[in-house]
């Protein structure tokens, strides 16, 4: 199912949505107009978005347990997390959608 790791540097999903946001109208990328049409808002549409394209994952005590992309989790977004490499994996996926 999922496993435990112990990460030390996670970004909370919230934060990633909101500075993939930002990273997106930086670069004048065109999933940010995707993300702003979404009737929930551009900021849940990309942590929705991130957590079906790379693994997000969820505290464990002093851990982290890995949730697989695209899995109903029925976690709050503002209770995940992403690795930080995970950011720049989604950040190249979201380029390649131009």
């Amino acid at each position: 199912m999922s496993q435990v790791c112990s990460q030390k540097s996670m970004i909370n999903l919230v934060q990633a949505a909101r500075d993939m946001r930002r990273d997106a109208a930086r670069e004048q990328m065109t999933i940010l107009c995707v993300a702003e049409r979404a009737k929930s808002g551009a900021e849940n549409w990309f942590a929705d978005s991130i957590a079906h394209v790379v693994p997000v994952y969820r505290q464990a005590g002093a851990a982290f347990e890995r949730i697989e992309p695209g899995r109903d989790i029925g976690t709050p977004p503002q209770a995940l997390y992403i690795n930080p490499r995970d950011y720049e994996t989604y950040m190249r996926w979201a380029r390649s959608m131009q």
